[in-house]
Order: structure tokens, then sequence, then C-alpha cells
């Protein structure tokens, strides 16, 4: 491992152990994955039988998702703009991705990316530790991505922190592409955000109380 990814590393564990409103910071790539590419014809680990994908309904409740999904994320679940797709084993839920459209406010780090019509922003994943390594990511997502791209959808878009190689493997069969950089800090309400490549900011790189916005180049 580079040592400047090691440093990141221990840096960042210092910083999770602080109260969010004293210091967040990210810095992170972001990913653009073209929808084309969810058009079935990459191979993915085939599914146990009691194995099923699908879009599921605020009106199901949070006891679904209880124990799997972000407190967070549950209490934004608005279905026009924020969707969630879940993998179920028998009855019981094992992963989700969270997908919004049109923006997404990222709290923690006084961010909001405003998006374009034909782009989706993934923000959020979860697989529980029992069912990691059989693909269920890689399917789920595959779910999404068709759906998202058989309703019209254009691209994905994703924000992968630096040192995640977690996240770069699990959509490495889409070779999702690089398209821009931020580094966001946010302490006692400010925040700075440095962007660059098709990744823009809309104003002053620094700000306190509302979020910068980041806006996010066509594709």
């Amino acid at each position: 491992m580079p040592l400047t990814q090691l440093a990141y590393r221990i840096v960042k564990r210092g910083v999770r152990r602080l109260p969010p409103e004293l210091l967040r910071l990210r810095p992170y790539t972001v990913y653009s994955i073209p929808a084309t590419r969810f058009d079935g014809s990459i191979a993915l680990p085939p599914a146990t039988a009691d194995e099923s994908i699908r879009w599921a309904d605020p009106a199901e409740g949070h006891g679904l998702l209880s124990g799997l999904a972000d407190q967070a994320n549950l209490a934004d679940w608005d279905a026009p703009t924020r969707r969630l797709a879940v993998t179920l084993h028998g009855p019981d839920p094992v992963a989700c991705v969270w997908v919004a459209r049109a923006d997404y406010t990222e709290q923690e780090l006084g961010l909001r990316y405003r998006l374009d019509s034909a782009d989706r922003w993934v923000y959020a994943a979860h697989v529980l530790s029992g069912a990691r390594g059989r693909g269920v990511y890689g399917r789920l997502l595959g779910f999404v991505g068709g759906r998202l791209r058989a309703e019209g959808v254009s691209r994905l878009v994703l924000g992968v922190a630096r040192g995640n190689s977690a996240s770069l493997r699990a959509h490495d069969r889409w070779r999702p592409e690089p398209i821009g950089r931020v580094f966001a800090l946010r302490s006692l309400g400010v925040t700075l955000c440095l962007a660059s490549g098709q990744v823009r900011r809309r104003g002053l790189p620094v700000r306190a109380g509302s979020p910068i916005e980041l806006g996010i180049g066509p594709a």
C-alpha cells in the first residue's frame, strides 16, 4: 500500500472518532458509468434460488430495512427523487443501493450535487457481512443500472473516497470512468471545497451555513 494511502486511512480513522460537526473531510474521485454498459452483456455470478431483487417502496416502512440501511437515508427517503433497490434472500433483505435524481445533499460535508436530468447519483450501498463475496452487490447494481437504462437514464455517477479500493473492485466490471475530483472539508458549519474535471463548483470555495453546490458536466 502506498504511504500516502496509508497516511490517509490513519487520518480518516482519527477524524471519524470526532463529532461530525467538529470535523469531516473527504478527498474523492467522481466516476461515471454509461448506462449502455447495463445491457445484460456483462457476466455476473449466478444467484441463489431464493434471491430476489426489486425496488423498495417507502410505504413498506422502515421495518424492512432495519439493520441494513442508514437511518439518515431512511429519514430522507422520497420516492420521486430517492430510490432504493434491495436484494432479498427469501424474506430477508441482505443488500441495498440508494440512487438520487435531480440533486443530492451530503449533509456531513455541506455539499449539494445538482444532477443532469439523465444522470443518477449512486450515493450509498450496503451488503450484510454474511452475504459478501457472492456477487450480491454486482447483481444488485446490474438490476439498478438495467432498470434505469430502460427508463432513459444516460449514466450512473458515484463518488469513491481516496483509498477505497474495495469500492473500485466492486464496480470494476462496468469500467467506471473518472470524470472529476473533489476535496471537501467541513468544520463548525463552514465548508471548504475544491473541485476539478467535469465536477464544477458553483460560487466560492468556502461557505458557512448553506451547502456549496456542485454541478456535474454532461455525459
